[in-house]
């Protein structure tokens, strides 16, 4: 597989996965396999020549928050609250925490820390 070097390069191959994309063929054919690896070639080209820099994380907060319909920090201030008091209460409970009561700590970091997956963040479990 030859590293794609050049913008010219780069725009040859682009029509190529047009081109690909027009016919959708099969994975195991050799057009399917051709498709892989001009994706692949594609893909590294654009790591090292469009670097997207993560957010500022203020900004990705903000965003998160947005993007959930939630535009108040009062709203990040329960689900921060939230998580800290689960975690508190794990840490301070002399037995610790084991069966259902672990099982809804984990739940209540999971669904603090990754909503995505859960649903929105003034969801209850």
């Amino acid at each position: 597989m030859k590293l794609i070097k050049t913008k010219e390069e780069h725009e040859s191959a682009i029509a190529e996965i047009e081109r690909l994309f027009d016919v959708d063929p099969d994975p195991d054919t050799p057009d399917g396999d051709q498709l892989k690896i001009l994706v692949a070639r594609v893909i590294a080209y654009e790591s090292r020549h469009y670097r997207i820099l993560p957010p500022y994380p203020v900004e990705a907060i903000k965003y998160r928050l947005e993007s959930r319909g939630l535009t108040k920090l009062i709203d990040l201030r329960r689900m921060l609250e939230k998580a800290r008091d689960g975690i508190e209460q794990a840490i301070t409970s002399e037995d610790g925490l084991d069966g259902a009561e672990g099982e809804d700590l984990i739940h209540l970091i999971n669904r603090t820390l990754n909503r995505s997956q859960y649903g929105s963040m003034t969801d209850e479990r």
